[in-house]
C-alpha cells in the first residue's frame, strides 16, 4: 500500500478508490523491487523467482502481470524452458489450469494470487509513452488516462495475497515509490 500511498484511483468500474480506511487482515512481507538494464536481464529475473516459488511449493496460486500483450506472449515461452506450466488470463478467463497464472493488468482486476511478480513496471510501459505526447499536444485530456495507467498498477500490486515482486528494466515507473526502488542489477 505504501507505493501508492496518499493517491486515489479510478477503480476501473466507474467510480474512484483511495486508501483512506483501508485495512487489510493479512500482513505479509514488504514488496521487493527490483530493476535491471535490459528487458532480457528482467525476464530472466522472472524466470528465476518463478522457479524458487515453485521449488518451494509449485505453481499453483501464483502469477505474473505485466502490462503488454507482447508481454504475455514471450513469458509463457520462457516459464516453459524452465519446465513451468502456464495458463494465460484472457478476456473469458483462465485458458487452462495448472500453472502459472499470465496476464496483462486488466485482467488482474477481481482476483487474488499468493505472490505475484509484476514484471515490466518501467517507465514507458507503466505509463505509456505515448501519454508523454498527450501531456505535451493536451494536458487538459492527458488527465485520464495517466490516472487510468495508475490504477491498473494500483490493481496489480493489490492482487497479492502473500508476496509482492516488482520488476522493471531501465527507469522505473514514475508511480513506483522513489523510497521503494532499489538499486538496478547490472544484469
Amino acid at each position: 500500500m505504501a507505493v501508492m500511498h496518499g493517491r486515489t484511483y479510478d477503480d476501473l468500474d466507474g467510480g474512484v478508490d483511495g486508501l483512506e480506511g483501508y485495512r487489510s487482515v493479512l500482513r505479509g512481507p514488504k514488496p521487493t523491487f527490483q530493476g535491471f538494464t535490459s528487458q532480457t536481464a528482467e525476464l530472466e529475473a522472472v524466470v528465476g523467482q518463478a522457479v524458487e516459488w515453485a521449488e518451494q511449493g509449485g505453481p499453483k496460486g501464483l502469477a505474473v502481470c505485466v502490462p503488454t500483450k507482447d508481454l504475455v506472449a514471450r513469458v509463457p515461452g520462457m516459464l516453459a524452458e524452465a519446465g513451468l506450466p502456464t495458463v494465460e488470463l484472457t478476456p473469458d478467463g483462465p485458458k487452462g489450469a495448472g500453472g502459472f497464472s499470465i496476464g496483462t493488468m486488466h485482467r488482474f482486476k477481481g482476483l487474488e494470487f499468493q505472490p505475484i511478480i509484476i514484471a515490466g513496471a518501467s517507465d514507458g510501459l507503466i505509463p505509456r509513452s505515448s501519454l508523454d505526447r498527450m501531456r505535451a499536444e493536451d494536458p487538459i485530456r492527458f488527465r485520464r488516462p495517466i490516472q487510468l495507467d495508475r490504477a491498473l498498477l494500483f490493481v496489480a500490486a493489490t492482487r497479492a495475497r502473500d508476496e509482492l515482486v516488482i520488476f522493471w528494466h531501465g527507469a522505473p515507473s514514475r508511480f513506483l515509490s522513489t523510497m521503494s526502488v532499489g538499486k538496478v542489477s547490472a544484469s
